[in-house]
């Protein structure tokens, strides 16, 4: 009879490494054949049984190339979030979500992924640290909310983080932000470079746009040598890939929660957490909840156990007894 064997993704016999599995048939000295598995660590991840090539960042961008990096296979692709404590940030969220023809507008106090965690999203985020969470997660929480900000002044600033682009659109005032946001809506084909521009305005009628840098951020799974945001993800192409609605990303795919791997770069076990990060597994007798929170792929109790050197003990015992008892019979 034949076995059918397919080349995949997954851990070592021992479950030390993992990475690509190759099957390989052999003979034995008696004619017979059988197979074995040999396993490929890979370095950037595996796809379908194959190791990925090593990944190239090349997509390096700034404001002037606003908007093309909220989209991805030609789609609007972006989530547009406002102030839940002022609804004019709405309003301004509206004209937005009107120019892109999308619906993916929401306020800062909703309850999704991409409002807890929004450095794995694309964003564009209306409104300060101040009165918009969002920018706030976004900006790691500054002590200053409204950071340099003045009276008759709009920003408009570019990060990356993960990979993916998040722009934040703030101002002192709904006058500013209006303003600010209106640069976007009318320079097109006119935008300055730079990840950050000041719009400053002395009355009613004079408006100015001013780069404060110029800078470029690297969208992507590799690490990021840009100059905005954290950027902690590890591998990857020049796309920043889908947006994972239920999974985590990682080398441009979206994997299920629960998913075990090891961190191409620390070489540690992880599995994909509901929070829709990759977490390290735990060690015998930490909190779990689920069996893929543990090395020992067993929670139990409420904790991370060791069932295999259980089953081991028990199997053990079962020995003893029965050597006892076959000593025992063989007396009588």
């Amino acid at each position: 009879s034949f076995e059918k064997k397919y080349d995949s993704c997954g851990y070592s016999s021992g479950g030390s490494v993992f990475g690509a599995n190759d099957y390989w048939c052999a003979e034995k000295s008696d004619g017979s054949a059988y197979y074995y598995k040999s396993t490929r660590e890979c370095e950037y991840g595996c796809e379908d049984g194959v190791c990925v090539e090593e990944p190239t960042c090349d997509m390096r961008v700034d404001l002037s190339d606003y908007p093309d990096y909220f989209y991805e296979d030609g789609e609007f692709d972006t989530f547009i979030i406002y102030s839940e404590y002022e609804d004019v940030t709405k309003y301004y969220a509206e004209e937005l979500a009107e120019k892109f023809n999308t619906d993916m507008i929401y306020s800062s106090n909703e309850d999704h992924y991409w409002i807890k965690s929004p450095k794995h999203y694309r964003i564009i985020s209306l409104g300060s640290p101040c009165v918009n969470a969002v920018s706030a997660r976004l900006k790691d929480n500054p002590e200053q909310c409204n950071e340099d900000l003045q009276e008759n002044m709009g920003k408009i600033t570019l990060l990356e983080n993960n990979g993916y682009p998040q722009m934040i659109i703030e101002g002192h005032d709904d006058y500013m932000r209006l303003h600010a946001l209106k640069v976007l809506l009318d320079m097109d084909d006119s935008l300055l470079k730079g990840t950050e521009w000041e719009v400053t305005s002395s009355d009613s009628s004079s408006l100015s746009v001013e780069k404060l840098n110029d800078k470029k951020v690297t969208l992507g799974d590799c690490d990021s040598g840009g100059s905005s945001g954290g950027g902690d993800g590890s591998s990857g192409g020049g796309s920043p890939g889908p947006v994972c609605y239920s999974g985590c990303r990682s080398n441009g795919n979206c994997l299920e929660f629960g998913t075990r791997m090891v961190n191409a770069k620390t070489k540690a076990p992880v599995y994909c957490e509901l929070d829709k990060l990759f977490k390290d597994q735990k060690q015998i007798g930490e909190v779990c909840q689920n069996n893929y929170e543990c090395l020992s792929n067993s929670c139990y109790g409420g904790e991370c156990t060791d069932l295999a050197g259980q089953i081991e003990e028990t199997n053990s015992l079962i020995r003893q007894i029965f050597n006892w008892l076959k000593y025992l019979f063989s007396l009588n």
